[in-house]
């Protein structure tokens, strides 16, 4: 069996955001399509971790999710690294119209601007007996 560590949530239903992140051509993968428009899906199915350093709230989960399959586009080459500011950029965007506090949400948004994420690895896929 081959799996990896490190999700808390699985989507019971697919989600849809609108963006400002725009590539050139529709990136498609078996969880996340984005299209050139900003249009982001993520399939029923999609695992994410929740926000990264900060207590998940009912104000962050959709944001964490969205950021996640960005910063899941980023590590696997799909989309690329200048992509990383607009990402976090939609994070409080996301944030603030799901309701999160004017201070939280900028504070989370220092977080993921200027601590650094390790843009250069994927999941290791570890294998079980």
């Amino acid at each position: 069996m081959q799996y990896k560590k490190g999700y808390k949530y699985v989507l019971a239903a697919p989600e849809v955001f609108y963006t400002s992140v725009k590539p050139e051509t529709p990136i498609v993968t078996d969880w996340i399509r984005l299209d050139p428009d900003g249009r982001l899906e993520l399939a029923k199915g999609y695992a994410w971790d929740g926000s990264t350093w900060a207590l998940d709230t009912r104000w962050c989960m959709r944001a964490s999710a969205a950021h996640d399959a960005f910063c899941q586009l980023i590590q696997t080459g799909l989309l690329g690294a200048e992509w990383k500011r607009p990402a976090d950029l939609e994070y409080y965007n996301i944030c603030r119209a799901d309701g999160m506090p004017l201070v939280m949400a900028v504070n989370r948004l220092f977080w993921i601007q200027f601590h650094d994420w390790d843009n250069s690895r994927p999941r290791e896929v570890l294998i079980a007996p």
